[in-house]
């Protein structure tokens, strides 16, 4: 689509605009390290450092959520201008004239981020550019730059188009590449850039969402270009938006539904995770000797492992359903006495469950979730799940106290399930209290998802120190 000349000034300032965002970005870190005398990371650990001063946690309280989130997670990469600005206020990292520089550059973006039909008049886009130029060059970026930039945006013709198009199909196929090998990271980056060279198709989605703004058609196609470059979150703004437009439209419910999925398991707090997959007791046993190890020595651990069929039998004398249980995994892994069989697995996980043993419960609701020898049955695995958490967390085996395996874990899964509200409705409150009952049970992989609650103040109020707290914990825990 060829863009008109309004649009493409538009287009161009929001890269002139992003450019500034790069060079404010440099600013901090080179101010931050030559203050500090040690460069940040950007990672959460220079974040959770630099706000625990006072002055500079002071700006955390002008931050909404989001603001917030990306603050604490500490990536300047993925700071905008009004970032920025909130943290330099309140910090002593720049002077007050710089400030004001980056306020006005601020003000020009909001004036653009609010334009109505996504186009400026040659004479505005003159106007803007001149300010945002001059506040730079106060800013220390070389004029020389700046007209390099200039240049190399005015020699966007149809050749540099149709080169750009044909570098985004490179990039986008690469980065499918990485994300079919789960490497998020790298796909992410690569997406990233291919946004920098397919500007105008972006453009052309905001533009048809402000000439139809009750049209629901727009923010499904912007929310479907957000998922291909992996920005879910707008996507799934996007798409709320145009279930608000058209709320009995399946086929945005179903994109809606898969988006989050997406989003829940980049963010590894899905199931389907590998530290929140089903486990065999045997994995189970396998996990709990490797950490305790350190405890109490490789030779007394090799003993255990020699002894441990004899542990399994002592195991199903205490626990008759275990025999089941065990026969289960066997049949839902696949090993060598059968092969694999969901059939089988449900079967008899369901025949342990009902006799109210928890590791089965556990088991039952995965597959009840992903529809694996059983129909596919989200309230039936959660209530599967409660039953499960509801169950005593400790039980008595010969002399000693042993944790009662699938209670815990269903209580950080139903953990996660309210805060991401996949199944049920988002419950933070809900998720805080399964993921404190986990905690309190052992699970480290709740005490990191509590602990990202309390770093990024999401449903509780915020506080460094519980936060680091929990994060220090899940590393002792059993």
């Amino acid at each position: 689509m060829a863009l008109s000349s309004k649009t493409e000034n538009f287009v161009n300032l929001q890269l002139f605009l992003s450019k500034s965002t790069e060079h404010i970005r440099n600013l901090f870190l080179e101010r931050f390290k030559k203050k500090n005398n040690f460069p940040w990371n950007d990672n959460q650990k220079s974040a959770l450092k630099f706000f625990q001063n006072d002055k500079n946690k002071a700006s955390l309280s002008m931050m909404n959520q989001t603001q917030k989130n990306l603050a604490l997670a500490g990536d300047t990469s993925k700071w905008d201008l009004s970032l920025f600005f909130l943290i330099f206020s309140k910090s002593n990292i720049i002077d007050k004239s710089s400030l004001k520089e980056i306020e006005k550059i601020k003000d020009v973006r909001n004036i653009i981020a609010h334009s109505s039909d996504m186009s400026l008049c040659d004479q505005e886009y003159k106007k803007y550019w001149t300010e945002i130029e001059r506040s730079l060059i106060n800013l220390g970026l070389n004029k020389k730059d700046i007209e390099n930039f200039k240049l190399n945006l005015s020699k966007n013709t149809n050749e540099t188009k149709e080169t750009n198009e044909k570098k985004v199909q490179e990039l986008k196929k690469e980065a499918d590449n990485y994300f079919s090998k789960n490497n998020f990271s790298k796909s992410i980056e690569l997406y990233s850039k291919a946004i920098d060279f397919d500007m105008p198709t972006l453009v052309d989605a905001q533009q048809s969402i402000a000439f139809s703004p009750n049209w629901f058609k727009p923010y499904a196609r912007l929310a479907q270009i957000y998922v291909e470059f992996n920005e879910i979150p707008k996507a799934i703004e996007n798409y709320n938006k145009a279930l608000i437009l058209n709320p009995s439209n399946e086929e945005v419910k179903k994109l809606l539904a898969n988006t989050k999925y997406l989003e829940f398991e980049q963010n590894r707090y899905a199931h389907l995770d590998d530290a929140a997959q089903p486990k065999t007791s045997e994995e189970h046993f396998d996990e709990h000797i490797q950490k305790v190890n350190k405890y109490i020595g490789e030779k007394n651990t090799e003993i255990i492992r020699e002894n441990f069929d004899k542990f399994k039998k002592m195991a199903i004398e205490d626990d008759k359903n275990l025999k089941d249980v065990f026969l289960a995994h066997e049949y839902r892994d696949g090993s060598l006495k059968c092969k694999q069989n969901y059939d089988m697995a449900a079967k008899l996980y369901g025949k342990a469950a009902k006799n109210g043993n928890a590791e089965a419960m556990f088991n039952l609701a995965q597959l009840t979730i992903k529809g694996q020898g059983v129909m596919q049955n989200f309230q039936i695995a959660i209530s599967l799940l409660k039953n499960a958490a509801s169950q005593p967390a400790q039980k008595k085996f010969g002399m000693n106290d042993i944790p009662v395996v699938g209670v815990a874990e269903s209580q950080h899964l139903l953990g996660i399930i309210y805060q991401q509200g996949i199944y049920v409705s988002k419950n933070m409150a809900q998720a805080i209290e399964y993921y404190q009952m986990a905690v309190n049970n052992g699970n480290g992989r709740s005490a990191n998802n509590l602990g990202l609650l309390f770093l990024y103040g999401d449903g509780v109020a915020s506080d460094l120190d519980r936060a680091e707290n929990l994060f220090s914990w899940q590393n002792f825990s059993i």
